[in-house]
């Protein structure tokens, strides 16, 4: 049997929630808390307890479908003002997209590995810091929360100002995504792949070039959306690979741009998937138009209809479509999905205009 999980002391989340009761401007911090679909159902009621926006690196999904307390990774005016930052599962030594942490504010932390050993440059300045499985430690800090914010006019107030906002944000967030909007089709692709695949989907995301499109436009429910956020390249193909082999049951995407197809070996990965009979979806975003290689083995770029990533797919025993406007993509996820189904590996390329 696999060891047990670490148990939270309960005498440092009382310190932890006595802190965080006291602070006007909490703030929490997600990482990976969804790998546990139980830790990420207790996140979303410690934010709606404390009244907190939370930060979400969505390596996994840590907050139900649409949390009106969820702040994605555009949060920087409540992360500047926090009094309190929560860290939950956070494996990285800084917070991509903001600034370093508030002079001002308490650093919590609660993780299974508090120290990082293994990684050179942690020196987060943590006020407490608390080992312990997130699952097991979120339910007893929800509690002791409850008990001590029941009844408080100034905590209902920052609750409701918080989910009139963030909802604005995520109305900005729908407007980037509109069909006619042509300087941000890659959020016009990636919200019609999200309302045009099944709700059991199991997607993996790898965007590095997009910036947080992902983040914006993905809605997928816990433990349906994955993706890595690590400087090397190549990881979505070979995920969605194993994640088919693992759940036959479930249609598997991985999205990616181009540069993370390339570093997948998507010849190896695809050949593999079709002799194990584990078929999958990929969605590439290109910048411009297909990817082609001449004799001399460089590649170019074409106006036309030839692509590189059909041919791959083609060679694998596999199908793709190409498509250019995001108004394409519904009914191309249709048919492929549709031929996964029936047993074909299946690439999408989505051009994106050049820039």
């Amino acid at each position: 049997l696999p060891p047990r999980p670490p148990a939270a002391d309960l005498g440092a989340l009382e310190e932890m929630a006595q802190l965080l009761a006291s602070a006007e401007s909490p703030v929490i911090v997600a990482g990976h808390v969804g790998r546990n679909p139980s830790a990420a159902s207790s996140l979303a009621r410690l934010a709606e307890t404390l009244a907190a926006p939370v930060v979400d690196f969505r390596e996994h999904v840590n907050l139900p479908p649409n949390h009106p307390l969820g702040a994605g990774l555009e949060p920087l005016e409540y992360f500047s003002r926090a009094d309190a930052v929560l860290l939950l599962d956070v494996d990285t030594p800084c917070l991509p997209g903001l600034d370093g942490f508030p002079v001002q504010a308490w650093v919590l932390q609660i993780d299974a590995d508090c120290l990082k050993a293994d990684q050179l440059r942690w020196s987060c300045p943590v006020e407490i810091a608390i080992t312990a499985d997130t699952a097991q430690a979120l339910p007893h800090l929800v509690h002791l929360l409850a008990d001590r914010l029941a009844g408080r006019s100034q905590v209902e107030a920052r609750r409701e100002r918080l989910q009139q906002a963030l909802a604005v944000a995520r109305a900005t967030w729908r407007a980037r995504a509109e069909a006619g909007n042509s300087q941000d089709p890659a959020d016009g692709y990636v919200a019609e792949l999200n309302r045009a695949l099944p709700h059991d989907a199991l997607v993996f995301e790898e965007l590095p070039s997009l910036g947080e499109v992902a983040l914006r436009q993905m809605e997928r429910p816990i433990g349906h959306f994955f993706r890595r956020t690590g400087a090397s390249g190549g990881w979505a193909l070979g995920a969605a690979l194993g994640a088919r082999i693992a759940s036959a049951s479930q249609p598997v995407v991985a999205l990616c741009d181009q540069v993370a197809f390339e570093q997948g070996l998507p010849t190896a990965v695809l050949w593999s998937a079709h002799r194990a009979r584990a078929p999958f979806l990929t969605v590439v975003l290109v910048r411009g138009g297909p990817v082609v290689r001449r004799r001399s083995g460089s590649r170019t770029r074409s106006s036309g209809t030839e692509s590189e990533l059909l041919t791959l797919a083609r060679a694998a025993g596999g199908e793709g479509e190409v498509i250019d406007h995001p108004v394409q993509l519904a009914g191309a996820v249709e048919r492929l999905l549709a031929l996964t189904r029936d047993g074909l590996c299946t690439v999408l390329e989505a051009r994106l205009p050049v820039t």
